[in-house]
């Protein structure tokens, strides 16, 4: 595995302490559809780094934690998770917040969206997809669900659920993107190589 995962995972980690040691910063930081409206475009980004209470903040920080060392395990690339992770964290919540626009914060929605590389990278261990996927929708809404039944379930709950879940659609969507313009590049790379070798000759 490329170690600077893991780096860039310190540096991740560090920035959600740093944010939410700062004095109002849910209210500072967090993707407010009232603050949009004034202009304050700059909250799609800064939303993922801003967390709720500590229990959020180490929620996902184990949550990252453990998808990190599954990406250890699988030989995930840093170019695909770095892409993925900073993608996911600015765009995969935009849709699902122009539809239902409410207060966004903390980082699951790109954390989710690590599933959907692992998804991509279990088929080189012949581990099938299928669980994965199963798997992440359970996590997602199995929280929504025992709600149901408690008769305790609320807009924040399902809204929650969902821009998670936005994260991993994100990832399965974009990644063969990704991967398709990664092929893309080194075949033209190959390419240039080629005929420079032969220019030289």
């Amino acid at each position: 595995m490329d170690k600077k995962i893991i780096v860039f995972s310190i540096i991740l980690v560090v920035i959600y302490v740093m944010v939410f040691i700062v004095p109002n910063q849910v209210n500072r930081f967090s993707l407010i559809p009232e603050k949009v409206e004034q202009g304050q475009y700059y909250r799609f980004f800064t939303y993922q780094f801003s967390h709720f209470n500590i229990g959020h903040l180490i929620k996902n920080i184990v949550g990252l934690s453990i998808l990190v060392f599954i990406l250890f395990e699988l030989k995930t690339l840093f170019s695909d998770f770095s892409f993925t992770y900073i993608t996911s964290g600015i765009f995969a919540i935009i849709p699902l917040w122009l539809l239902i626009p409410f207060t966004a914060l903390g980082a699951s929605t790109a954390i989710y969206s690590i599933f959907s590389l692992i998804l991509y990278d279990s088929k080189k261990f012949d581990i099938n997809p299928l669980y994965i996927v199963i798997f992440v929708i359970l996590l997602t809404f199995i929280q929504p669900l025992i709600y149901m039944f408690t008769k305790s379930l609320t807009k924040e709950v399902v809204v929650q659920s969902l821009s998670h879940f936005s994260g991993f659609v994100y990832g399965v969507v974009f990644i063969p993107i990704l991967y398709r313009l990664k092929s893309l590049y080194e075949r033209n790379k190959m390419s240039c190589l080629r005929g420079g070798i032969n220019g030289n000759k």
